[in-house]
């Protein structure tokens, strides 16, 4: 299971969904609250009124994995799907999925969630981006892991590779602009593509402002560079 991710949760602007409701409101008053059984109730009563059925459904789906404590994100999977049947661009339905299958390690179905929360212009865009960034950027790790190469020789990454890091790159760099580069974990990932393509100096760029943040991984990060790259400092 896909460990640096750090699930970013996107909710509706009840101000931008029609008709809203005070089912819908009071769940997610609950689920602010941590009450995830209690938002469950207050969202089924939503889709029951006959209003904001697409984003009740997608909250159920995110209390149930919440419930689980995030460790079983197949568990609102169906929830999201009916979000879709009800509404085909809703764009936190396939965030949700994408986000789901990128925590198991199913990186390429994340990936084509995720192409669809952008395509449908998902609030809080910068987490479909980071998001979409992290999945390549894991199927990519695995890909090089693969790939065949003679040990006694100078590794040398295949251009497919480096295409596939350049893409995470562009990604995360959108998303780093969204952010204006003030968010901990988009930055710690950008520092982990831009070591990918050998730019170290980037990378300890990026996971200084990380750890600036707060980012633990980044502090991890900047020692092993120091320790590995002694000539930089």
């Amino acid at each position: 299971m896909f460990s640096f991710f750090k699930r970013k949760e996107v909710h509706p602007d009840k101000n931008e969904i029609k008709g809203t409701n005070a089912f819908f409101e009071m769940g997610f008053s609950a689920y602010k609250a941590n009450n995830y059984d209690k938002a469950i109730d207050y969202f089924n009563l939503a889709v029951k009124s006959g209003l904001n059925d697409a984003a009740s459904f997608v909250e159920i789906g995110v209390c149930v994995i919440n419930i689980t404590g995030g460790r079983n994100p197949h568990m609102g999977e169906g929830y999201f799907m009916r979000a879709i049947e009800i509404d085909k661009t809703y764009a936190m339905a396939y965030y949700n999925l994408g986000t789901g299958k990128l925590i198991v390690d199913e990186f390429k179905q994340a990936i084509i969630y995720f192409d669809k929360a952008i395509e449908y212009q998902m609030p809080n865009i910068s987490f479909a981006y980071f998001s979409r960034a992290s999945a390549r950027l894991e199927k990519t790790i695995k890909e090089q892991r693969l790939n065949v190469f003679d040990s006694l020789s100078k590794y040398i990454m295949p251009d497919a590779i480096k295409q596939s890091y350049l893409l995470c790159y562009s990604d995360i760099m959108k998303a780093m602009e969204i952010t204006k580069a003030n968010d901990a974990d988009i930055l710690f990932v950008a520092g982990r593509i831009c070591e990918k393509l050998d730019r170290v100096t980037e990378a300890m760029l990026d996971y200084t402002l990380a750890a600036g943040l707060g980012d633990n991984d980044a502090k991890t990060a900047l020692h092993r560079i120091r320790d590995s790259y002694p000539n930089l400092f």
